[in-house]
């Protein structure tokens, strides 16, 4: 090889070196990222040439989003705008990136789903999702969103709740309290309905109106379920009443009266499985545990 074009080549190596530092280097500063955090997003920013459709030219980080346990960011490249997440190293046995990726395919298909542009087990790209989040005065259309989702026909892991409870029961050191709401959720688990494809953390976080209609976002939760506890997820998380309830399963389909009791039945399973997830996370939620034990046991724990 000829000195001249070996000095070229090696001059545009290190201006690419330079240059992805120096990129590495604002995320850093800028998002105050841990040194790993911004070498996995400069990593993932650098596939750009992978994804499809692919970018115009590399994208930036435009701003940090909110997330409880992975890393996600809106990115851009002058022209189109994507999320993209960094999937957390923690072991959690609800989760099965092979079943999202499928889900939110399909839910793709169906028009309730932003598209994967490029997915590893490290890295989740999608487009980014503009819109503004439902609320609990559309309950009815919640739960309409619930039955398009259960009806959905494709086939995922399935995720059994007594041996997820168990699982992550055994992963922390249980008090008297919490550890007796285990043995007694055991002992009463309801008997499994039917599985069907469930998103199992549809909140209204997740749930955006857009103007070619409704989005669901975050579906890293999503198995093959029991549709009484896909809603038991929310209307557990947001306390809803028998009217508001009944509101929800107003927009569902098939025997809202049967429904409503077991949504009931499964708001104490979902009320454990939060307590034990954030306590695994170090944080206790005490005012939870208290009305969970009332409610199994009749007095506060």
């Amino acid at each position: 090889m000829p000195v001249s074009r070996s000095r070229t080549l090696l001059h545009v190596h290190v201006i690419r070196c330079l240059y992805h530092y120096h990129f590495l280097w604002l995320v850093l500063v800028a998002e105050k990222l841990s040194a790993d955090i911004s070498e996995r997003l400069g990593e993932a920013l650098a596939s750009w040439h992978e994804w499809v459709p692919e970018p115009h030219k590399l994208p930036t980080v435009e701003v940090s989003l909110s997330g409880h346990s992975n890393h996600s960011f809106k990115i851009t490249d002058g022209l189109n705008h994507w999320s993209l997440r960094l999937n957390t190293t923690e072991k959690d046995p609800g989760i099965d990136r092979v079943s999202e990726l499928s889900a939110i395919r399909e839910a793709n298909m169906q028009g309730i789903a932003p598209q994967v542009v490029f997915a590893t087990d490290e890295v989740l790209i999608t487009e980014f999702v503009d819109g503004t989040n439902l609320t609990l005065s559309d309950l009815a259309s919640v739960g309409g969103l619930f039955a398009r989702i259960h009806g959905m026909s494709v086939e995922i892991a399935p995720l059994d709740l007594g041996t997820y409870l168990q699982d992550v029961a055994s992963r922390t050191v249980l008090d008297l309290a919490v550890s007796s709401c285990v043995e007694k959720i055991i002992e009463i688990m309801p008997d499994p309905g039917s599985k069907v494809l469930c998103h199992q953390d549809l909140l209204l976080e997740n749930i955006i109106d857009t103007d070619h209609g409704v989005m669901v976002i975050d579906w890293e939760f999503a198995r093959m379920s029991d549709a009484a506890f896909d809603i038991a997820v929310f209307s557990s998380t947001y306390n809803l009443d028998d009217e508001q309830l009944a509101k929800l399963l107003s927009g569902y389909r098939g025997n809202e009266s049967s429904m409503f009791h077991r949504v009931r039945d499964h708001e104490n399973i979902y009320a454990l499985i939060e307590i034990l997830w954030w306590q695994l996370r170090g944080r206790r939620l005490d005012k939870k545990i208290e009305s969970l034990h009332r409610n199994l046991f009749g007095e506060p724990g």
